[in-house]
């Protein structure tokens, strides 16, 4: 398995997911402004999963604010 920080390059890939019907009730969906603030904001990870040359999935990870040294997927 390989994760990697996604970049812009990847936030049409994470909006096209986030777009799928059986899957907003899961993950939610976030505007297109939203999904850079996550690359630039130092509490949150946005991920890509990528095991081959194509990326599959996303995650986003987050501090929690009220509790340093966990972090909420």
């Amino acid at each position: 398995m390989s994760l990697r920080a996604a970049t812009e390059a990847d936030l049409p890939f994470v909006a096209a997911i986030q777009a799928r019907p059986d899957l907003m009730a899961m993950i939610g969906t976030d505007t297109p402004q939203g999904l850079r603030d996550y690359l630039a904001h130092p509490d949150y990870r946005l991920l890509i999963w990528q095991p081959d040359a194509a990326a599959l999935g996303f995650a986003v990870l987050h501090q929690a604010p009220a509790n340093p040294g966990r972090v909420e997927l």
